[in-house]
């Protein structure tokens, strides 16, 4: 008899470990706080663009000449600020620049 239980005992033991999947990662709730078993909801997070001062240009641009200086002016006026919005978004890690040479007068001894 003891022959026989001693392996059927290690095969229910094995075996116990095989729960249903339905029952596995489910959690006992005490209603406190949100319910673990109810599935994660994220929310999509868009980042609030901030508006193109340049769209009413760009209009303004298409009705002009573009041989006139009116044109021009304004072209370039588009260009210097669309060149101040990339650079307020552009984002260069310091270490990925190479370093710059001191110059004597600035060099610690």
């Amino acid at each position: 008899m003891s022959k026989l239980f001693l392996p059927l005992f290690a095969i229910a033991i094995l075996l116990a470990g095989y729960a249903p999947a339905s029952a596995q990662g489910r959690f006992a709730w005490d209603g406190r706080d949100r319910d673990p078993n109810l599935p994660v909801r994220e929310k999509p997070r868009l980042a609030k663009a901030a508006p193109n001062p340049n769209i009413e240009r760009k209009r303004v641009l298409a009705t002009l000449d573009p041989r006139s200086n009116e044109w021009r002016a304004l072209k370039a006026e588009i260009d210097e600020e669309d060149d101040r919005y990339l650079n307020s978004k552009l984002a260069i890690c310091p270490s990925c620049l190479p370093a710059k040479p001191q110059s004597p007068a600035t060099e610690t001894r």
